[in-house]
């Protein structure tokens, strides 16, 4: 579930609306952008439960936070507030409970008005680049070009430019 949910092609966002635990903090970490009402409250309390962590949250943790802060979370199992989550850096927003929906569609609808096969390569790229050189970076970086030259977005993004209107991405290929 963890593997599936990280490695979606698409961008992945979670709301989080109360106690964020466990496995569940694990499968939240997984996401691209957590998104939690002021009431949200999260915690690796599985070593207070006499468990190691599992769902991914080890590896997740240590890329979203880094690594002292993953293992002052794991090592403690206290429990973040959601300012302190955000804070810390492990969500990206923290709203009043009544916009967490309207908010959440609203940057899901961002997203999903986005050019597809640029954003599964940006994804790609971003969760890639922690464990690799600059040079590795850079390679990857211009096989993406290389594949997003191919697409009709290249040529609607500066047509709806001018056109002042929005993009209408499809993510499809030309034939070359």
């Amino acid at each position: 579930m963890v593997l599936a949910v990280h490695d979606c092609p698409v961008p992945v966002v979670a709301k989080v609306d109360g106690v964020c635990v466990g496995a569940g903090l694990g499968l939240a970490v997984a996401t691209d952008v957590i998104w939690c009402t002021e009431r949200a409250r999260f915690s690796a309390i599985l070593a207070k439960r006499g468990l190691s962590l599992d769902f991914g949250t080890s590896w997740l943790l240590l890329q979203r936070i880094g690594i002292h802060k993953a293992k002052e979370l794991t090592f403690t199992g206290r429990t973040v507030s959601a300012p302190d989550a955000l804070t810390l850096g492990l969500v990206n927003s923290v709203l009043p409970t009544d916009q967490l929906d309207a908010a959440t569609r609203e940057i899901v609808d961002a997203e999903a008005a986005g050019p597809p096969v640029v954003l599964s390569l940006a994804k790609r790229e971003l969760d890639s680049a922690g464990g690799a050189s600059l040079a590795q970076t850079l390679e990857v970086e211009a096989m993406a070009q290389s594949v997003n030259v191919q697409t009709d977005d290249l040529k609607e993004a500066p047509i709806s430019y001018v056109e002042r209107r929005p993009p209408n991405f499809s993510g499809r290929y030309e034939c070359r």
